[in-house]
């Protein structure tokens, strides 16, 4: 099962490959978008548009995650020093 910065990740990727292709074809080639399941026929212009900003949105949506799985590791490894440091007093005592 995919996480969610996986699939991001994965988007992101796909994304970058489709601008690399656009890159390669010519100004005035038929381009195709897909809309659900229909290929529309679309300029190269505002395709290159929407893939930039499809780019860019899942770059801050990757940051994001990224950020939200170090703030919650850093908790998590918070919350671990102090069962450890629980289970030290208990036992000291016991």
């Amino acid at each position: 099962m995919y996480t969610q910065k996986t699939q991001m990740e994965l988007m992101l990727r796909e994304t970058e490959q489709a601008l690399e292709e656009l890159e390669k074809m010519d100004k005035d080639a038929a381009i195709y978008k897909g809309v659900g399941q229909l290929l529309i026929k679309s300029e190269k212009g505002t395709v290159k548009e929407d893939l930039v900003d499809k780019k860019e949105t899942l770059t801050l949506r990757l940051k994001t995650l990224e950020k939200q799985e170090e703030r919650i590791q850093k908790r998590f490894q918070e919350l671990q020093e102090q069962i450890k440091a629980s289970l030290g007093k208990k036992e000291g005592a016991g």
